[in-house]
C-alpha cells in the first residue's frame, strides 16, 4: 500500500492509529455548545480501541472490543454518535456507533483505505481521507444516499479534513506546495485557498467552534508546537513553547480549552490546555504506559 513518505515521517503520534495508514491523522471537529466527554484511541489493551472519559479525565470507559485497529473517533454534531475508522474487515473503512458503543454500522466498503472521519455540522455528511485515487484525497460520504464524492484532486497528499462550524468550508493539510500546509475548500471542491505557507510542516487543522481560528501543529525538525491562525491566513500565533512533542488537537465546545496528544513517541497521552496555550495538564483517563491519542470532544 503506497503511503506518502513525507506524511509518514512527520507524524509521530499516529503509530497506533490506523496501522500503516498514518499519513494524515485527523483533527476532530468540535461543535459549539456545552463541554461533554472526550473520546480517544488507545492501544493500552494491546491494539488500538476507542475509549471515552469525562472532560476532567474521570469515568474512563472502553467502547470498542475488537482484535483490529479502531481509531480517530469523531463525535456527531449533537453528540449522540461517534464515527471512527477501523481495520476490522481487513482494510481501513469508516464506521459509526452510538455514544455508548452500541449500534455499530459500517459506512464505507472500499478496497482502498478510508480514514479520518469528520462530521458536517448538519450531521448529513462525513468527510474523510481516502487512498482511492492512489494517494491521499478528501472525500465526502452522504449519509442518506450513501453517495461518495471526491473533494480534492491533486498529485499531492491531501488529508485530515475538518469542517468549519458553518459547514461552508473544509480545512485540510496538503503537501501540494512542497511541504505540508493548511488549505480550505468548499465542500464541492471549488474555491481552494491556502491558509499557511511555511518552510515547515503544518498538520492537523482543527477549526475553533466560533469559526474565527484554526488550531494546528507545526513541525520544525524535532520541535512540534501548537499554533492558531485565522482562516484567511492572518494572525498566526504560537500557543505552546515546551519541548514535549505534540499531536492531534480538538477544541472544547465552549472554545475555552484544547485537548491534544502529547508526550514521547510510543507513550503519548491526552492533555488539555487553555485556549491561549497555558495550563496544560495530563488527563488521568488518557494516561497509560501505552499510546493514547486522537482526542475528540463531545458537545452536550
Amino acid at each position: 500500500m503506497a503511503i506518502h513518505p513525507r506524511s509518514v515521517s512527520i507524524v509521530i503520534f499516529a503509530v497506533f492509529l490506523v496501522g500503516s495508514v498514518v499519513g494524515a491523522q485527523a483533527a476532530n471537529a468540535t461543535f459549539p455548545g456545552k463541554n461533554g466527554k472526550i473520546a480517544f484511541a488507545s492501544d493500552r489493551s494491546g491494539n488500538s480501541e476507542i475509549y471515552v472519559m469525562n472532560a476532567d479525565g474521570s469515568g474512563l470507559k472502553r467502547l470498542t472490543h475488537f482484535p483490529a485497529l479502531d481509531s480517530n473517533p469523531a463525535w456527531s454534531p449533537v453528540g449522540g454518535r461517534i464515527a471512527f475508522d477501523s481495520r476490522r474487515h481487513g482494510n481501513t473503512d469508516i464506521y459509526v456507533m452510538a455514544a455508548d458503543g452500541t449500534g455499530l454500522k459500517r459506512l464505507t466498503k472500499n478496497p482502498a483505505q478510508d480514514y479520518n472521519p469528520a462530521w458536517s455540522p448538519d450531521g448529513k455528511r462525513v468527510a474523510f481521507t481516502s487512498l482511492r485515487s492512489g494517494h491521499g484525497d478528501v472525500y465526502l460520504l452522504d449519509l442518506v444516499s450513501g453517495a461518495v464524492t471526491r473533494v480534492t484532486s491533486s498529485p499531492a497528499f491531501d488529508g485530515s479534513p475538518d469542517w468549519s462550524p458553518s459547514g461552508a468550508r473544509i480545512a485540510f493539510q496538503s503537501d501540494r506546495s512542497g511541504n505540508m500546509d493548511l488549505f480550505t475548500v468548499k465542500p464541492d471542491g471549488t474555491d481552494l485557498k491556502q491558509v499557511t505557507s511555511s518552510p515547515h510542516d503544518d498538520l492537523f487543522p482543527s477549526w475553533a467552534p466560533g469559526g474565527g481560528k484554526i488550531a494546528f501543529v507545526r513541525v520544525n525538525g524535532a520541535s512540534q508546537q501548537v499554533f492558531v491562525v485565522k482562516p484567511d491566513g492572518t494572525g498566526s500565533n504560537q500557543l505552546t513553547h515546551s519541548t514535549t512533542l505534540k499531536g492531534v488537537l480538538a477544541w472544547s465546545p465552549n472554545a475555552q480549552k484544547i485537548a491534544l496528544t502529547a508526550g514521547p513517541e510510543g507513550n503519548a497521552d491526552i492533555f488539555v490546555m487553555n485556549a491561549d496555550g497555558s495550563g496544560a495538564h495530563r488527563l488521568p483517563g488518557g494516561t497509560s504506559p501505552a499510546s493514547d491519542g486522537a482526542p475528540g470532544w463531545q458537545r452536550l
